[in-house]
């Protein structure tokens, strides 16, 4: 339930997984991963793969050192009305 905090360089490939999420009333559950560029400090475009599917991954951008990056998932279950859970992930930009 904390955030997560998490080192990558430039040109990195990062793979995020919500492997092992559940609902305790066992709906399906849905996928959305989103950056949240506001809490962030890199104002460019970071491309997310997969967004809507259990595992999303992403190149650190070039320009990226030395910012950070906020990456959001966002859980929803199936039933109505659909109950969210959400879990961060700050990503550090740092070159090797």
């Amino acid at each position: 339930r904390e955030v997560i905090h998490r080192v990558a360089a430039p040109g990195d490939e990062v793979k995020m997984s919500a492997a092992g999420s559940s609902d305790p009333d066992g709906d399906k559950l849905s996928y959305e991963w989103f950056v949240y560029s506001e809490s962030g400090t890199y104002r460019g475009t970071v491309k997310l793969n997969d967004a809507d599917k259990s595992d999303v991954s992403f190149t650190v951008p070039a320009d990226a050192d030395g910012k950070t990056i906020h990456i959001v998932l966002a859980l929803r279950d199936a039933r109505p009305p659909a109950l969210a859970a959400y879990r961060r992930v700050v990503l550090n930009c740092k070159s090797k």
